[in-house]
């Protein structure tokens, strides 16, 4: 961690990794390093709780404040994450039934990663004493791998081959975010009267590609081979837009108001799935 401070500018470096099974910082220590500015959103966190095997997690993150003259003040962070997970599985099973025993051996391997890049920021404008305008941009980057493989063979007490069975699956997947919230607020007069706009909007882009083979073989006086190859791509858009607006007008100077607030909303959600089977 670095920390650098000079009167209004503030500019903060954070960098880890560790193969503990847990993420190098936690939200708590991202935060105050940051100044509280921070912007972390748990909602993408790419660290993988739950899997088995090693995970290997790395971030590292970087923070700009100032503030630019009596007029603008700014504040921008870049933070990347990303983990690594890998796993090995080796079992040798008997399965002991009422007139009958069958042995039964597995291996199975899987790797995962995801990485996310995110851009935060923040820009406050005092046009005048009267007039204050508020941006808020961010950006967002998720991507995810995932390949498995596993086998399976079953063998009766003569150690003679009951079935086989073969798994290949891999996963991709991207997800891009960006939003903006834009603040207007606009004092008029000396009467407590004000105008106020709201203006939000998000566009998120998430496209995925899953390919499996299975394979089956069964043995004995019916043998039957089973395959099953398959592709499926998404691709999803959800773009949503929100514009509030609010005026209060003073009925009595600085003790009574009668609010005026206005709301839009547009949520678009457009889902696309190709499937083919049997490639």
């Amino acid at each position: 961690m670095y920390n650098q401070f000079n009167d209004d500018l503030r500019v903060s470096v954070l960098a880890g990794s560790n193969n503990l099974n847990e993420p190098s910082f936690s939200y708590g220590e991202i935060d105050k390093m940051f100044g509280g500015r921070a912007t972390w959103d748990t909602r993408s966190q790419v660290f993988n709780y739950g899997l088995r095997g090693v995970i290997t997690s790395r971030n590292y993150g970087v923070n700009y404040a100032d503030d630019w003259g009596d007029a603008v003040g700014a504040s921008a962070s870049y933070f990347v994450s990303n983990t690594d997970n890998t796993n090995q599985t080796i079992s040798e099973r008997e399965n002991i039934l009422p007139d009958s025993r069958f042995f039964t051996n597995s291996n199975s391997s899987s790797n995962q990663s995801a990485e996310q890049h995110g851009v935060d920021s923040n820009f406050k404008i005092k046009i005048d004493s009267t007039l204050l305008i508020t941006l808020r941009p961010q950006l967002r980057k998720i991507s995810r791998f995932n390949s498995s493989n596993s086998s399976e063979n079953s063998f009766n007490e003569i150690n003679e081959l009951i079935n086989s069975s073969a798994n290949n699956s891999f996963t991709e997947s991207d997800e891009k975010e960006f939003q903006n919230n834009t603040n207007i607020a606009k004092r008029l007069g000396k009467n407590g009267s004000f105008l106020k706009f709201d203006i939000f909007n998000r566009t998120i882009q998430t496209d995925d590609e899953n390919l499996l083979a299975n394979e089956v073989n069964i043995f004995g006086n019916n043998p039957e081979t089973i395959n099953l190859n398959q592709r499926r791509e998404t691709d999803n858009r959800n773009n949503t837009f929100i514009l509030a607006a609010s005026y209060r007008l003073p009925l009595k100077a600085k003790e009574l108001f009668l609010d005026i607030n206005y709301a839009y909303r547009d949520n678009t959600i457009q889902y696309n799935t190709k499937q083919k089977n049997n490639l």
